[in-house]
Parts: structure tokens; C-alpha cells; sequence
């Protein structure tokens, strides 16, 4: 039996298989047009609700409240740091007004009306000094308030109560053996003026300064157990135990022997002098020294200088150049046009001993100081030198 027809049918059953994939696909397709489209349609409508709802509650009254109330408490924060920026200004310009009358009141006090009208005005400053002045004032004894005081009585009384209300500037000012009594209280209120502070900070801190810094430095505390200082330091600086017709004790800088000498020696010096008068005199003697010696005692002493200015208020009397010379006069001349009265009263510069002898005994001071002795024995014999010389070359005619 012969079947015919066979390609046909073959060629037939794939032209049905190639309609159907191509419907299929076609289905597929249209379903996720579709589906994309219907998708669209939804995220467009929704976000027209969305966008209906919020122009409808923009609208409510609610909102309109909500945002008058946080507008209100813009207002009122920006309000609030205004006024506290202008209260900060105010209160600053009444302490400066406040703080001129005091100094005022200061000086007319001298009965107890005026020491309580003096305290009601510092009152006005609102910081924790003046609260406790007030106290101080409150638990002084009854009978210095019962009598009349002076100005510099009634600061002398402030800050001693003010010494006794700290516990760590106490203990401080033992560990250093600072001795704060009243001669010690006047020389700080001394070198600031008769004033409760001084230009950078109050008389009550840089007490409490001091202790401190007494307390960490064996030099101050305990100069004595440093040992013997070398003989080049002895011969550059040293206390010499002699004190000056104003009984100030003498302290004697020798230029020619300047060398670096450290800042323990130094305020052992100070020291020494310090516990044999209430204030120190000093001797700059620059006697076979060359002109730059100023120059060069001061760069040795630079170190030294800023710690004896701020613990030793008070303390330095005169201050005398010996045998200066030329460059001495120069250094003079354009420092006095900067010093003041004060400075100007305590620095000399003297040109011999006799000079010298006005202030302090010289033959006490070679007995003392074997430096000062051996120097002027030198110059004697340049002197004597000098004279021979020019009697050998006088002609007699």
C-alpha cells in the first residue's frame, strides 16, 4: 500500500506549529501591554488622590493651626536668644558702671554706712566673688565694724576672710611655708594699688598662685637642703647679709661674672633676702665688666624675671647700677621715657662708691662680699697706678 501525500502533510503540520507559537506569543505580549498599562493607570490615579487628600487637608483647619503654632515657637526661640543677648549687654554695661562706682565709693568710705553701701553696689555684679566679700563682711568681728575703718583696713578684712574660706590655698601655703599674714596681705594689695585685682586676674588668685607654685618648688619651700651652689654661681649672685639704711636686704649681681646660672639658685637668692627684710634691694655692680654687661645680665636673669613678677609682688625696693658708664646713661635715657613715677623712683645708677655710701655702708658690703672687696681693691690700684703715672710725666718749670 502506497501513501501519498507525505510532504504535504509534513509541511502542513509545521505551518499549524508556527501559527500557534506566533498566537501564543502574541497573547503573552497584549497580556503585559495590558498589564503595563493597567499598572500606569493605577500609580496615575493614585497619585491623584494622594494629591487631592493633601490640597484637602493643606486646606483644613488644622494644618493652618499646626504651622501658626510652629511659627509662634520660631518667634518666641528667636525672641528669647535676643532678649538674653541684650540682657548679657545690659547686665555687662551695669557691671562696668557698677564697677567705676565702687572704685569711687571705695575711697570715700570710711564709716560703716559706706562699707554696706559699698556691698549693696557690688552686689550688682552677680558673680562669686562679690558673694563671698559678702560673706567675709557678714562674719567679720563686731568691732571692727563698730568703729570707723579705712578703705585699705576694710580690703586688708575682705581678703583675709577670703583666704580663711579656702581649704586647698591653706593647705597649699603650708606645703610651701608661705606665711599669710597681714604684712604679706598688704605687700599684694600694694602692688595692686590698694585694689581687690590686679590687670589680668584678682589678689585672691594670684595668692592662691603662689602657694601653689611654693608648694611644687623645693627652691622656695626648702632652699636650704639644695646644698652649697657652686662658686661661679656664689661669685655671679648671692644674699650678702647686709641691709641698706632703708633696712632692706642686699642682693648683689656682679657683671663680670655673669654665667647661665639655673632658676632653683635664683630663688634661693631671692629667698635669703626675702626672710631677712620685707623687701629686697639690689646691687648691679659693673665695675670691670665690658658695656654690653647689662645687656648680658639681662639675658641670663630672663627666665627668672616673669616667676619673680608674678610670687614676689611687693618685695623689690631699689634698684642700683654701679659703674654703668657710657651705655648705662644711653639704656637710662630711653627707658626713662617709657617707666613710670614708680619705676623711675626705685632704679639708680650710680658712677662710684661714694655715691653708694649715701645708701648703704660700703665697708660693711667688702667685709661681706668677696667679689665687692677684690673688685674694689682693683680699681684702688688702677687709681694709684694712674696717679703715679701722671706725676712721673709732670714737668716742673
Amino acid at each position: 500500500m502506497r501513501v501519498t501525500g507525505g510532504a504535504d502533510v509534513q509541511q502542513a503540520d509545521q505551518s499549524n506549529a508556527t501559527t500557534t507559537e506566533y498566537v501564543v506569543k502574541g497573547s503573552v505580549a497584549a497580556a503585559g501591554t495590558g498589564a503595563l498599562v493597567w499598572g500606569a493607570r493605577s500609580a496615575v490615579s493614585f497619585l491623584n488622590r494622594r494629591r487631592r487628600a493633601e490640597r484637602r487637608r493643606a486646606r483644613s483647619v488644622a494644618v493652618h493651626v499646626q504651622k501658626l503654632v510652629r511659627q509662634c515657637a520660631a518667634a518666641g526661640r528667636y525672641v528669647t536668644h535676643r532678649g538674653l543677648d541684650v540682657t548679657k549687654a545690659v547686665s555687662q554695661r551695669a557691671s562696668t558702671v557698677t564697677h567705676y562706682a565702687c572704685n569711687t565709693t571705695y575711697g570715700l568710705a570710711a564709716t560703716y554706712a559706706a562699707r554696706s553701701c559699698l556691698l549693696a553696689f557690688s552686689l550688682a555684679e552677680f558673680n562669686n566673688r562679690t558673694t563671698r566679700r559678702v560673706c567675709a563682711f557678714v562674719t567679720a568681728p563686731v568691732r571692727l565694724r563698730m568703729k570707723p575703718t579705712t578703705a585699705r583696713s576694710q580690703l586688708l578684712e575682705v581678703l583675709r576672710a577670703e583666704v580663711r574660706m579656702r581649704p586647698s590655698l591653706l593647705k597649699d601655703a603650708r606645703r610651701g611655708r608661705l606665711l599669710l599674714d597681714d604684712a604679706c596681705l598688704e605687700r599684694y594689695l600694694s602692688a595692686a594699688r590698694w585694689s581687690l585685682d590686679f590687670p589680668d586676674r584678682p589678689v585672691f588668685d594670684a595668692i592662691e598662685a603662689t602657694a601653689r607654685w611654693r608648694a611644687s618648688c623645693n627652691a622656695a619651700r626648702a632652699p636650704d637642703a639644695l646644698g652649697k651652689p657652686p662658686d661661679t654661681l656664689r661669685r655671679f649672685f648671692w644674699a650678702t647679709d647686709v641691709k641698706t639704711k632703708r633696712k632692706e636686704a642686699l642682693l648683689m649681681l656682679h657683671a663680670r661674672n655673669a654665667v647661665d646660672a639655673p632658676l632653683s639658685h635664683l630663688v634661693r637668692v631671692i629667698e635669703s633676702g626675702c626672710r631677712q627684710s620685707q623687701r629686697v634691694c639690689v646691687v648691679l655692680d659693673c665695675r670691670g665688666a665690658p658695656s654690653s654687661a647689662l645687656f648680658d645680665v639681662a639675658k641670663k636673669l630672663q627666665k627668672a624675671l616673669p616667676v619673680f613678677q608674678a610670687h614676689y609682688p611687693g618685695r623689690l625696693g631699689k634698684v642700683i647700677v654701679l659703674a654703668a658708664g657710657r651705655p648705662g646713661a644711653l639704656i637710662w635715657g630711653v627707658l626713662s621715657k617709657v617707666c613710670d613715677d614708680e619705676a623711675k623712683q626705685r632704679i639708680c645708677f650710680l658712677d662710684d662708691l661714694e655715691m653708694l655710701e649715701a645708701l648703704v655702708s660700703v665697708r660693711d658690703l667688702e667685709r661681706r662680699d668677696a667679689v665687692f672687696a677684690e673688685t674694689s681693691q682693683r680699681e684702688r690700684d688702677n687709681n694709684c697706678h694712674l696717679r703715679r703715672d701722671d706725676d712721673a710725666h709732670t714737668l716742673y718749670l
